[in-house]
């Protein structure tokens, strides 16, 4: 599959490499936080630009339960503040603009550079807009 169009089915197929699995499809009820586990992920994303907080902590918290580590997807340092409110183990800064899907480099770097460090704090990542190594200095 091409990068970005996976399918769920992919999961199973990685298996034997024995990395971890991250479902980053829209997960967006509890059905489809177990149904990661029936496919074997061992992480899913959550995005907080498509869910309020009520159901953005029990998705976590179903998550949890269910042993999944959890990557939250922010765009902003709004959804950077909801998402760190539900502890996620990942945190994805995505360079894209989420309503024109244009890409700004500058936005995960804002975003990164607003996040907690130290003991406790989520692991960063970037998606998006982050080309080269003196981009993920700055951030």
């Amino acid at each position: 599959a091409e990068l970005g169009h996976g399918r769920l089915e992919d999961l199973r197929t990685v298996e034997h490499a024995g990395l971890p699995r991250v479902r980053v499809d829209l997960v967006v009820d509890e059905g489809l936080v177990l149904e990661s586990g029936v496919y074997g992920a061992d992480a899913l994303t959550l995005w907080p630009l498509c869910l309020e907080d009520g159901p953005l902590r029990a998705l976590r918290a179903v998550a949890r339960e269910a042993g999944f580590a959890v990557c939250a997807v922010v765009h902003d340092e709004r959804e950077l503040e909801r998402a760190l409110a539900i502890e996620p183990e990942v945190l994805v800064a995505r360079g894209r603009d989420p309503r024109t899907l244009a890409l700004e480099p500058a936005r995960s770097e804002r975003v990164l550079r607003a996040l907690p460090v130290g003991a406790g704090a989520p692991l960063p990542a970037a998606s998006g807009g982050l080309s080269d190594p003196e981009a993920l200095v700055r951030a």
